[in-house]
C-alpha cells in the first residue's frame, strides 16, 4: 500500500514539474525583465533560447497555445530598452516603456493640460 501511495506521489510530482515548465511565458517572468537594466542573457535565461530573432536588436517568444506574445528590443550592452506583451485573446498590448500619446495639447485657465486624440 505504502508502495503504491509512493508512485501516485511521485507521478503527481513529475507531472506538475512537467507542466510547470511547459509554459515560461508568464507575465510573472515578463515582469522580472527590467527596461534598462535586464541583459539578453537575463531575458534568454527566464524565457529560454526559442525566441524568432529581428536582427541583434529584437527577440519574440510566443505561446501559440495561449495567444500570447512578448517582444524584446535590445539596445547598447545588450540591455532590453524596450518589452511589448500581447495577449492575443483580448488584442491588448502592453509597452513598456509607454509610447508617447500622439494628440493635440489644450490648455485651459486652470493650468491643467488635456491632450485629445486626433
Amino acid at each position: 500500500m505504502m508502495k503504491r501511495i509512493g508512485l501516485f506521489a511521485g507521478m503527481v510530482v513529475a507531472v506538475m514539474l512537467t507542466v510547470g515548465c511547459a509554459s515560461k511565458l508568464t507575465r510573472q517572468n515578463y515582469d522580472m525583465i527590467k527596461v534598462g537594466a535586464s541583459t539578453q542573457m537575463e531575458v534568454e535565461q527566464t524565457f529560454g533560447k526559442t525566441h524568432e530573432a529581428y536582427g541583434d536588436n529584437a527577440w519574440e517568444y510566443e505561446n501559440e497555445d495561449q495567444h500570447l506574445s512578448v517582444l524584446f528590443h535590445f539596445g547598447e550592452g545588450e540591455k532590453v530598452v524596450k518589452k511589448d506583451w500581447r495577449d492575443g485573446k483580448t488584442g491588448d498590448w502592453l509597452v513598456d516603456p509607454p509610447e508617447p500619446s500622439h494628440g493635440r495639447k489644450f490648455y485651459d485657465e486652470s493650468g491643467t493640460t488635456t491632450i485629445k486624440k486626433d
